[in-house]
């Protein structure tokens, strides 16, 4: 064979250890990638790549961190190095298998991060991270991108307007930039998972933290309603004209509102349950306080994009990478196509040759999925890894109830792999369902 067997897996989520109750890679996960990579490394000569959210930095808690001066700001470098240094000594077997991986020669790692470990752009900790797993140069290599004939592989969390993450680093305020996505896992996820571990490991994590919304007390605050709001609206999750018609046209001058426009954006949401609950809960002063307080700090900026209608244009791969106006949004309700997937058609279009596109974050396994490449009578594969964390897959149609989320029956153990074998006609990429066949080789 020509070419080294490539293996891609990706959404590990490591943590702090199972010893912590927001691990989300627990024994069963630990040992399969354990026994994974050392029967892999045994081939000699793989190329194993990490197709982002190997680790999992939002969920590992400091004692104490410093605070952010603006939002969507996040961790220092010595502050990211920490939680590095927590994941190291929480996993160490999964850190050794890693090192004894590159220790067999013609072995290689690739790392690409996601929103989740968007730390390794700090040069101290991806320095720390290949110090630990005896990575040179030569055989390990970090990027956002791994592209070779045929197949390209991104994480794909810069297609969600909820996770893009455009610049790693704000040179600005020497600290990380972030997310809707990942404050919502500090601000929210971090204290629901201290109190029932599995929540967070529910997708979309909307409707989550909906059901929480409407069952638990103890978790919501009336700062969190109040963004959780927002977010639905910034992002087009399909909560249908939840604000009323007339909320549209209006374009604060101020970050003033009036008492009726906050009333306005609750009465109006159309989804019973959820207008009634927090109906209910902005009847108690202090969080109609908190709630209304949280909606006047938006910019005018802020308001005139979280109240723009969403643009019907086709839209082109430059434009999908540079002008976050134009990025795919969130996907309905009902839709055979995520936008995920239909940032692969143009990433296939606007990339010659390209016959797979590879992607993770998601936490949904795409086994294949075919789709003509536009201009061209060519096709291209579309794959997604999954995660190897448990999970599960709330049904579109569905709005479960908290105990529902709650009982650890409802989730499954994933542990997928897409193996790349052979180059040009004869290059073979597959996806499996468990590790244990991608790594027996034809």
């Amino acid at each position: 064979m020509s070419v080294k067997p490539r293996f891609i897996i990706s959404d590990l989520h490591l943590g702090e250890g199972q010893q912590n109750r927001l691990e989300d890679f627990d024994q069963q996960a630990a040992e399969y990638f354990v026994k994974f990579v050392d029967g892999v490394s045994k081939l000699g000569g793989v190329r194993l790549i990490i197709n982002g959210d190997f680790i999992d930095f939002p969920q590992i808690i400091l004692g104490t961190m410093s605070t952010p001066p603006q939002k969507f700001l996040g961790t220092t470098e010595p502050e990211s190095v920490l939680r590095l240094q927590k994941a190291m000594a929480g996993h160490p077997d999964e850190f050794e298998a890693l090192k004894n991986f590159l220790a067999e020669k013609g072995n290689e790692l690739l790392v690409i991060p996601g929103n989740h470990d968007v730390d390794l752009a700090w040069n101290r900790v991806l320095g720390i991270l290949m110090k630990r797993i005896g990575a040179t140069p030569k055989n390990f290599k970090f990027g956002m991108v791994y592209k070779e004939e045929g197949v390209f592989v991104t994480h794909g969390h810069q297609y969600s307007d909820d996770n893009q993450i455009d610049v790693p680093i704000n040179v600005t305020f020497n600290r990380l930039n972030s997310c809707w996505g990942t404050y919502f896992v500090e601000q929210f996820f971090n204290l629901v998972e201290e109190r029932y571990p599995m929540l967070d490991n529910a997708r979309p994590m909307w409707k989550t933290a909906i059901s929480a919304m409407l069952y638990e007390d103890v978790l919501v605050t009336a700062k969190f309603a109040a963004e959780l709001l927002i977010f639905l609206k910034n992002f087009r999750i399909p909560l249908k004209e939840y604000v009323q018609s007339s909320l549209f046209g209006f374009k604060p001058k101020t970050r003033a509102l009036r008492q009726m426009d906050m009333d306005a954006f609750t009465d109006g949401i159309k989804l019973n349950a959820l207008r009634e609950r927090l109906q209910e809960l902005r009847g108690t002063p202090s969080f109609r306080r908190e709630f209304d307080a949280t909606l006047q700090h938006f910019s005018e900026t802020q308001w005139e994009h979280i109240f723009s209608r969403q643009s019907g244009v086709e839209y082109e791969l430059l434009d999908l990478m540079q002008n976050t106006e134009s990025r795919p949004r969130s996907r309905g309700l009902i839709s055979d196509t995520d936008n995920y997937q239909q940032a692969a058609k143009l990433i296939a279009r606007h990339h010659p040759g390209t016959r797979y596109v590879v992607m993770g974050h998601t936490h949904t396994p795409v086994a294949s999925k075919t789709f003509d490449i536009d201009g061209s009578t060519e096709s291209f594969t579309y794959i997604n890894t999954g995660t190897w964390t448990k999970t599960h897959d709330i049904p579109t149609w569905q709005l479960p109830k908290l105990q529902t989320l709650l009982d650890d029956s409802t989730y499954h153990q994933e542990c997928g792999v897409v193996r790349c074998l052979g180059e040009d006609n004869s290059l073979d990429v597959t996806y499996f369902e468990h590790w244990e066949d991608a790594a027996r080789m034809p």
